[in-house]
């Protein structure tokens, strides 16, 4: 469904399978992704994912083949979660370094 709309945007995730948040990780020997001008990732309720698997499919997107990178103050991408499992802060840290605005629920 979702190659058939690929002016996306924002997706929101809600209480799905970890496997649908992998499938938006852009290939670099791929000529086509799901949702291709995707920029704003949310994800609530969503079962584990791991640091190392989230940041890989996040900086897929953040700049992927761009010949001019964005201005330091304009993220690349915008990752919320909400109710999820545990935000690594290193993640974070790692994410903010590719100009990715992370915003996520401390409580969890």
């Amino acid at each position: 469904m979702l190659a058939n709309l690929p002016t996306f945007t924002s997706l929101a995730l809600r209480r799905c399978p970890s496997s649908f948040v992998r499938v938006l990780r852009v290939r670099a020997d791929s000529h086509s992704h799901l949702c291709p001008l995707l920029k704003r990732l949310r994800l609530e309720s969503n079962p584990l994912l791991s640091s190392e698997r989230l940041y890989e499919i996040i900086r897929s997107r953040a700049n992927p083949n761009r010949s001019v990178s964005p201005a330091p103050s304009v993220p690349s991408f915008e990752l919320v979660r909400r109710d999820c499992s545990l935000v690594v802060r290193g993640l974070v840290a790692a994410l903010q370094k590719l100009s990715v605005e992370v915003d996520w629920d401390r409580a969890t």
